[in-house]
């Protein structure tokens, strides 16, 4: 592809959490990163419950089943409290920062708040793909 190409020809959408206020740890599907050289989890936080925090961070595993699931080493927020509202934060991450050798070839963003309901939102965009055009899931609208 040239420098040209559309943003979501070499972006696709890997796995999401839906916007919503949630009280509990949200997971996004399990997304495989076979076919990307990296990957980018994107939380948008609308409101942190008060006296909330709210953590997140990149796991990996095996297979979309989420066999061996662990935490990838420096994937993770610094927590944020309840006056970190209206905020975006972004993990990105380079396959080879996975645990190829043991077999590691899926991600997972996690979102945790720790009390109450917090609105927020996540969205795994794969990138650097090892075959252009991407397609995106029948969930994602395009309009170029």
């Amino acid at each position: 592809m040239s420098d040209l190409a559309l943003f979501t020809e070499k972006n696709e959408v890997l796995a999401k959490i839906d916007p919503a206020s949630y009280g509990t740890a949200q997971n996004t599907g399990w997304a495989s990163l076979s076919t990307h050289g990296r990957a980018v989890a994107v939380m948008q936080v609308g409101l942190i419950a008060a006296t909330g925090t709210l953590d997140f961070k990149l796991q990996q595993a095996k297979d979309s089943g989420g066999t061996g699931a662990k935490d990838i080493p420096g994937k993770a927020i610094t927590q944020l409290a309840d006056a970190a509202d209206n905020v975006v934060r972004v993990i990105e991450i380079k396959t080879d920062e996975m645990d190829v050798s043991g077999g590691f070839t899926h991600i997972r963003a996690v979102a945790t708040p720790a009390t109450a309901a917090s609105l927020l939102s996540v969205v795994i965009l794969g990138c650097a793909p090892a075959y252009e055009p991407v397609s995106q899931p029948a969930y994602v609208a395009v309009t170029n």
